[in-house]
C-alpha cells in the first residue's frame, strides 16, 4: 500500500457524533437524529425478545447459517448465493478486496455514499465519479451512463439504488441492459434503502455473472447498532468474498436480531406505511414554509438551506441533527430523514427559528 493510500481520510457519514455532543454539552438521548436513514419506530418486539435469548457466552456461527436460511426463505434465494456481513460497509470492503487490483478502472455514480470511492482508492484503483446534478433533480441519465461505460470500460461500477443522499432510483431495465452490454464489468448495486421505496423493483433475483447486490438489514429493521447486511451474487463470487473476511465478524446478537426482524413483516410494513404518509405531510409543510426539497423515492430527501454546515450547527444547538451534504460536494443541501409526527414538528419549529 502506498503512502497516499495510507493517508486517505475516513469517510464522513451521518449519525450521532458522541464526541461532538459531549463538547457541546448535549445529551445524545435528547437529540433527534434526522441524519440517519433508519425506521423511527424502532425494532420489532420479536427482535427484542430474540436479543434477550441470544447466546453471548460462546463464539457466533461464522457462517450465520440460521440467518442465511431465513433470508433464503423470505427472499426466495439459493443459500449458496448469500453472504452475511457486518453491515454493508464490511461487504463493500470485501467486494473491493476480492475483485479489484491496483490501477483497475472504477466508475461510481454520484453524488453517493463515499465509502465506495474510498475502498477503491485503498486498493489503488483509478476512480471516476459520474455525477448527476441538482438542476435535473439529481436524476440519472441512462444514456450518459451508457456513454461513460463505453468510453471508460471500467472493471467495476458502483451504484446505490435508490441513491443516498439524493433518493433517486434507476429502473431495473437500464441495469439489465448494462449487465448484458458490458459482461466484463462488475456492477455492484447497493439496495440498502429499497424497502423505503413504493415502486422500485429489486434486482436481487437476477442471477447474472457480473452482478453483486448488497442489502442492509439495519435501516428498515431499526437495528443499526448491531451492524448487519448481506450480499447476493454467483456462488463463485460469494466464495471469493468469503475468503477475505475477518473471522466472526457478525456477532451472535446481530444474527438472531436479523432473523427475528425478517419474520415479523407485518410490524415493519405497518410502520413503513405510517412513515410514507408522514413524509408527504412533512414535505408539504416545508414547501409551505418556502423550502425547496428534491423529489425522492425514499423516506429521506435533500432540503435546500443555503450553507449546510451553518444550518446543521444551528439546528443541532436546538437538539435537532440533520446531515450536512457538503461531504457529498453539495454546497447548499442538508439531508433529512423522516421521523415520527411529533419529531418532525420539532424539526419544523427549529427551522422556523434558524431561518
Amino acid at each position: 500500500m502506498t503512502h497516499e493510500q495510507l493517508q486517505l481520510p475516513e469517510a464522513y457519514h451521518g449519525g450521532i457524533n458522541f464526541a461532538e455532543l459531549a463538547a457541546l454539552g448535549l445529551d445524545p438521548d435528547k437529540v433527534i437524529d434526522f441524519s440517519s436513514n433508519i425506521l423511527p419506530d424502532g425494532p420489532s418486539p420479536w427482535v427484542r425478545e430474540a436479543l434477550s435469548k441470544a447466546r453471548i457466552d460462546r463464539y457466533p456461527d461464522r457462517e450465520s447459517a440460521e440467518l442465511v436460511r431465513v433470508i433464503s426463505r423470505v427472499y426466495g434465494l439459493d443459500a449458496d448465493r448469500v453472504l452475511i456481513g457486518n453491515g454493508c460497509s464490511e461487504l463493500i470492503h470485501l467486494v473491493a478486496s476480492a475483485f479489484l487490483n491496483r490501477n483497475a478502472r472504477v466508475l461510481v455514480l454520484g453524488p453517493t455514499f463515499s465509502e465506495y470511492e474510498r475502498v477503491c482508492k485503498l486498493q489503488g484503483c483509478q476512480v471516476t465519479e459520474l455525477r448527476s446534478n441538482s438542476s435535473e433533480q439529481f436524476l440519472v441519465s441512462p444514456s450518459i451512463v451508457q456513454q461513460a461505460l463505453e468510453d471508460r470500460e471500467p472493471e467495476m461500477v458502483w451504484l446505490c439504488n435508490p441513491n443516498n443522499p439524493t433518493g433517486q432510483s434507476i429502473q431495473p431495465n437500464h441495469l439489465f441492459q448494462w449487465l448484458d452490454n458490458f459482461p466484463r464489468t462488475f456492477f455492484v448495486v447497493d439496495e440498502s434503502y429499497i424497502e423505503f421505496t413504493e415502486a422500485l423493483s429489486t434486482v436481487i433475483h437476477a442471477d447474472r455473472p457480473n452482478l453483486i447486490v448488497l442489502r442492509s438489514l439495519t435501516k428498515l429493521h431499526a437495528i443499526a447498532g448491531l451492524r448487519l447486511g448481506f450480499a447476493v451474487a454467483a456462488q463463485e463470487w460469494i466464495n471469493k468474498m468469503r475468503m477475505q473476511r475477518i473471522a466472526w465478524s457478525v456477532n451472535a446478537m446481530a444474527q438472531v436480531a436479523g432473523a427475528a426482524a425478517l419474520q415479523d413483516a407485518y410490524y415493519y410494513q405497518t410502520a413503513l406505511l405510517r412513515l410514507q404518509s408522514e413524509k408527504k405531510r412533512l414535505v408539504a409543510s416545508l414547501s409551505q414554509m418556502g423550502f425547496r426539497s428534491v423529489p425522492s423515492d425514499t423516506c429521506f430527501f435533500l432540503l435546500q438551506v443555503g450553507d449546510p454546515r451553518i444550518t446543521r450547527q444551528k439546528l443541532l444547538n436546538r437538539g435537532v441533527l440533520v446531515r450536512s451534504c457538503d461531504s457529498f460536494a453539495l454546497s447548499d443541501f442538508v439531508r433529512v430523514s423522516v421521523r415520527t409526527e411529533p419529531e418532525n414538528d420539532q424539526l419544523i419549529d427549529a427551522l422556523l427559528q434558524v431561518n
